[in-house]
């Protein structure tokens, strides 16, 4: 983690976005720790835990504690705290924490993302999975609208890494 951190800001970067979930939580805690010390208090940590992808989630009180317990490291999101089909989850985290919820790769189309739009803070449509570039338009200008930010999400190919780069061009954010 250092050595990549170290890397990326020496190439002018101010993110860093890092995935836990697969170690203990005393290895990822620690983890998450050494990112925050490398970045400094002036650049963003963004935190993955993968909760679509890992077989045993957490729930929706796992994921509060362990969405409490990162707060101290000041993320500028926790993505995927919870399975994405766990809707009451997300509306729960929510209600009880301050931590900004970022959620959306999965999703397919908009009747997803519309009936999450009151459960989390930033929306991350992946144009390869929802349905193409009319449709992530649609799903981030009724976002937009509501005051949600957009985070796009690309996970594959080249072919998906340029198609969301074409949309996140065209987006005034």
């Amino acid at each position: 983690i250092q050595s990549d951190i170290e890397q990326i800001l020496k190439n002018g970067y101010h993110a860093y976005k890092m995935r836990i979930g697969y170690k203990s939580w005393e290895e990822d805690l620690d983890r998450v720790r050494t990112a925050r010390e490398c970045l400094g208090d002036n650049n963003e940590l963004m935190i993955d835990a993968i909760m679509g992808t890992l077989e045993n989630p957490w729930n929706q009180d796992s994921a509060l504690r362990n969405i409490e317990d990162l707060k101290e490291f000041d993320p500028y999101w926790v993505e995927e705290p919870l399975h994405p089909s766990n809707y009451r989850g997300y509306k729960y985290l929510k209600r009880k924490t301050s931590v900004k919820i970022a959620v959306g790769e999965s999703f397919c189309g908009m009747h997803e993302f519309e009936a999450y739009f009151d459960s989390i803070d930033i929306i991350q449509p992946d144009v390869t999975n929802c349905g193409g570039f009319s449709s992530v338009m649609n799903i981030t200008n009724a976002a937009k609208s509501k005051g949600i930010p957009v985070a796009l999400h690309v996970w594959g190919s080249a072919i998906s890494i340029l198609a969301n780069l074409h949309v996140a061009c065209v987006l005034s954010n």
